[in-house]
């Protein structure tokens, strides 16, 4: 199906559709840049993600073993008491990133 536009045969509007046309390319090569850099970010920070998950994992596991002694040794009464006077221990924060303005 053809999409007729409703522009007059003139020399001006000529000139009007190939700057549109030269900023939508510009504006299409922006996005390719930045979509090539935003993946090019992930994978640089793959490796340093997959690390630090193995290290969470493996705390969390020595933590959770830990906890299983110490409920097996307290019993769940004493253990949830000592809890409720214990300040928190682990706060976490996420710092925004910016490239290119994304």
């Amino acid at each position: 199906m053809q999409t007729l536009f409703d522009i007059p045969p003139t020399k001006s509007a000529l000139l009007e559709l190939q700057h549109k046309v030269t900023f939508l390319l510009e504006g299409y090569q922006l996005l390719e840049h930045k979509r090539e850099l935003l993946t090019r970010l992930v994978y640089e920070k793959l490796e340093q993600y997959r690390s630090l998950k193995k290290n969470a994992e493996e705390s969390l596991q020595s933590a959770y073993q830990c906890l299983s002694i110490t409920h097996m040794r307290m019993g769940g009464s004493r253990l949830q008491q000592l809890a409720l006077g214990m300040p928190v221990g682990l706060e976490a924060s996420m710092l925004p990133r910016r490239n290119m303005g994304v």
